[in-house]
């Protein structure tokens, strides 16, 4: 049992709460949405439960042979995993978008030329890029359809592995989420960006093949600066990251966690579109992706250390502990 993995995984997204906490309290920058922390204590609450109740299921039938008894505690075994892991998701992510917002209050200087230099250094043409992809329509649906993907992905992380009854894999990738989630919103308060669609201005004939998820986050991020942002929805939250780009980062996450499993090259083909479509539809300059890219080859290499021994054999049931 991966102690040291759970115990940091808990430690980090516990200091985000009470970061967020803290920060709320005392400055007082925007307000949260009630409706919605409710409603998330209600699920998470839920989760639990249903993760405590097959947890007791597998103990008390622990003794007996049958085979019916064999596939309940089977059947139980495979949704505590997805409860607890799921929940523990929600939570993170929750504690990280309020962490996003409040970061992005401190409204230090924007990076956004520092970045399109970087980029024309490289010899990359961002507008160039964007009209190329606009005017294969095709070719366009794709890249939309890979960027959307990710939040379906890390539900198929949750789903895959529970059924699997592979703990470990679930410990290490809500160890990496919450890790890369939390490095991300750091180095994007210090280094913020209003992004390429902004920067760059482009013609909207040159993008309108694709959605506004390029630029759903300006008028937010430009609230949030200049202190006049209001109330957060947690169901309403939007990214905030231009660098470096989170995308990049779970793209590499969910295909390393599926490492050694049948599906792994279809995954990697999947999540090398998904960083592709990071640049015409995600708004990202191309060193965003190179951010994005180091991030999460460093909480990798963290995790791996920390894991160095053997693999984290975790009961599903006590990732609901973090």
């Amino acid at each position: 049992m991966n102690y040291s993995l759970m115990k940091i995984t808990g430690g980090l997204t516990l200091g985000l709460l009470v970061l967020d906490a803290v920060w709320l309290a005392v400055f007082a920058p925007f307000g949260l949405a009630v409706a919605d922390l409710r409603a998330l204590a209600v699920t998470v609450t839920a989760m639990g439960i249903i993760a405590l109740v097959c947890m007791l299921v597998r103990r008390r039938l622990a003794g007996d042979g049958s085979r019916v008894a064999g596939v309940l505690r089977h059947g139980a075994g495979i949704a505590g995993s997805i409860a607890a892991t799921g929940g523990f998701v929600m939570v993170v992510t929750a504690a990280m978008a309020v962490a996003n917002y409040l970061m992005m209050t401190t409204a230090l200087p924007l990076r956004d030329e520092a970045f399109a230099a970087m980029d024309g250094g490289l010899g990359f043409d961002w507008p160039a890029m964007l009209a190329w992809v606009d005017a294969r329509p095709l070719l366009g649906r794709v890249l939309v359809a890979a960027y959307a993907s990710s939040l379906p992905q890390m539900m198929a992380v949750l789903f895959v592995f529970g059924a699997l009854r592979r703990a470990d894999r679930l410990l290490e990738f809500t160890a990496l989420y919450a890790l890369t989630g939390t490095a991300v919103a750091v180095v994007a308060m210090l280094v913020p960006a209003m992004g390429a669609y902004v920067h760059h201005a482009p013609d909207p004939a040159l993008f309108d093949g694709f959605t506004q998820a390029g630029r759903i986050h300006i008028d937010t991020l430009t609230a949030l600066r200049a202190g006049t942002f209001g109330t957060l929805g947690l169901n309403d939250a939007v990214g905030m990251v231009s660098f470096p780009s989170f995308h990049t980062v779970l793209a590499i996450v969910v295909t390393y966690v599926f490492r050694g499993t049948p599906v792994f090259v279809p995954v990697l083909m999947l999540n090398a579109l998904v960083v592709l479509s990071t640049l015409p539809e995600g708004g990202h300059y191309l060193v965003d992706l190179f951010g994005g890219a180091a991030v999460a080859a460093g909480a990798i290499l963290l995790v791996r250390k920390i894991g160095r021994g053997g693999r984290a054999q975790v009961p599903a049931t006590a990732l609901a502990a973090t």
